[in-house]
């Protein structure tokens, strides 16, 4: 009776095997084999349609790219009182996101000799600044890979928090220097522990490097060489027109983030029409004079699963999926979630960006996913909200449309934690 019953289970088991393997063979040749149905517009109307309608999200805009093609598409409201739709032009804060502009500002110094990746920490630190021996010999390189060793939100800074809808808010430069003395809650070095605080160093380092705030490095090197005219960490008066309201878990209207300190781990703010600018910039080196630069980023760095400031899907999804060529990034703050992906075999991409805090990682992931397979259902003509492909976007001619997770992906931002 007992060897029928490990019979039976040892069939069971063999069965469940079969299964699994049948499932993810089954999965690796569809993914491979997508057929073009030639409505992508009509799959990002679904997909923005079905984010605003649950969980009471409030506004939401995608960016899709193919080639030369942008595509850009907004869903909800931009307030909850107001009427108007968010559009191409509507401000989200970007969160996260922001790190590919630390990493790739440093990449641009790095290679005017400003500075070196592997070059430690304190070599760029006032020799007053007290550094635990554990933290001395962190190098810029694990900086913006997630590897240093340092926490993303050291515990001594919950105590500095003053206002829980502005969290960075209260932070100093002195707070920095007090936690890098004692370096509690310090992890492994090599390993990789996504890291707001070591973002931030990073970007702290390039403002004591060139004596420019970081939001002007950024500008200088970056935003302006790309044209993109409303990215921004100062809104003016006229951007701030263009802002969407962020709302909380709770639903209530939440502030953007200011922070003063660690600005390099995610503080500058954008809009779609910007942001796939800076995508196809990332596609070739053809596109801008600083595209070379970029491009530069996307090396994988040790361990695999990063770049400089970007991310790598994990090996097991990307071969399952075939998106083992693309790299991507999240953002979450206190009113805003953000995604941006680029597959860089197909030269497309995507820009998600959302004024409530629902993480729309999956949401990203599956239309970038749906970009590098479905092509627009007429790639002759121009769509609503669309923009043609000269340096500055220009509106084009309007066309009535019908509008509208599983994958093993890390979360790597939490709430409180850009």
């Amino acid at each position: 009776m007992l060897k029928t019953v490990f019979i039976v289970i040892g069939v069971l088991i063999s069965l469940l095997a079969l299964g699994i393997v049948s499932f993810l063979a089954y999965r690796y040749y569809g993914n491979r084999n997508v057929k073009d149905t030639k409505n992508l517009e009509e799959i990002v109307g679904r997909v923005g349609d079905g984010y605003v309608g649950k969980n009471g999200n409030v506004g939401l805009v995608v960016g899709v790219v193919r080639g030369d093609r942008v595509f850009i598409k907004g869903f909800g409201k931009k307030t909850k009182e107001g009427a108007d739709a968010p559009d191409a032009q509507t401000i989200y804060e970007l969160a996260s996101i922001g790190k590919i502009f630390t990493a790739s500002a440093a990449q641009i110094l790095s290679e005017r000799g400003e500075i070196s990746f592997d070059d430690s920490i304190d070599k760029y630190l006032s020799p007053t600044v007290k550094i635990c021996e554990k933290a001395k010999n962190i190098t810029l390189r694990q900086l913006a890979t997630h590897t240093s060793g340092l926490p993303s939100f050291p515990e001594s800074f919950g105590a500095k928090i003053k206002d829980e809808l502005n969290p960075y808010k209260d932070l100093t430069v002195r707070d920095l220097y007090d936690y890098l003395e004692t370096c509690e809650n310090f992890g492994a070095v090599g390993s990789f522990d996504y890291s707001n605080l070591g973002m931030g160093v990073l970007g702290h380092i390039l403002e004591l490097k060139t004596g420019k705030s970081y939001e002007t490095i950024v500008k200088d090197e970056i935003i302006n060489r790309l044209e993109m005219k409303n990215t921004t960490i100062t809104l003016s008066a006229e951007q701030r027109e263009l802002l969407a309201q962020g709302y909380n878990e709770q639903g209530n209207p939440n502030p953007v983030w200011e922070d003063a300190v660690l600005t390099g781990a995610g503080s500058f703010l954008s809009n779609a029409e910007d942001m796939t600018k800076f995508i196809r910039a990332n596609f070739d080196a053809s596109h801008s004079e600083i595209s070379d630069s970029l491009l530069k980023t996307h090396a994988r760095q040790p361990g695999g699963e990063t770049g400089l400031g970007w991310h790598y899907y994990s090996r097991f999804y990307a071969v399952l999926t075939d998106e083992e060529d693309v790299i991507w990034h999240n953002g979450g703050a206190g009113g805003y979630a953000s995604f941006i992906a680029i597959n860089k075999k197909t030269k497309s991409g995507v820009i998600v960006l959302s004024n409530t805090t629902d993480d729309v990682t999956m949401l990203g992931t599956r239309l970038n996913f749906a970009a590098r397979n479905i092509s627009f259902s007429d790639e002759n003509n121009f769509y609503e909200n669309s923009f043609n492909s000269s340096s500055d976007f220009p509106k084009t001619r309007h066309r009535n449309r019908a509008s509208r997770n599983a994958a093993p992906l890390r979360n790597r931002d939490e709430c409180t934690q850009k």
